[in-house]
């Protein structure tokens, strides 16, 4: 049942409406812009500043971090790591898209 019922999107930390969009400012400066019907969690540890997009698309526009963390985004298709820029990232039934608008990211297959 939690494979097929989307639990994890009525709890996560973040979510959005269908026609809704949020803007948000994280502890480290970063700034996420949250685009309509999108769930996501955020983690951030003394190692890794993290999001793990449930659902939808999320814009991101990096923040230098004091500590040097690095910024991941987790879908259930791989890892984005942000090597400080501005991208997107949009979770599909069968892939996720990452789309680069400044900088660079480095991507993970989740199963390479």
């Amino acid at each position: 049942a939690y494979r097929q019922v989307p639990w994890q999107q009525w709890t996560a930390d973040q979510h959005t409406a269908i026609g809704e969009q949020r803007n948000l400012t994280l502890p480290d400066g970063t700034r996420l812009l949250i685009n309509t019907g999108s769930s996501l969690n955020i983690a951030f540890s003394e190692q890794v500043r993290r999001i793990e997009l449930l659902k939808g698309e999320v814009l991101i526009t990096t923040a230098k971090d004091s500590a040097h963390r690095p910024f991941i985004v987790q879908t259930r298709h791989g890892t984005a790591r942000a090597l400080g820029t501005r991208f997107s990232v949009r979770v599909g039934e069968q892939a996720s898209r990452v789309a680069v608008t400044e900088g660079a990211v480095e991507l993970l297959a989740a199963h390479a």
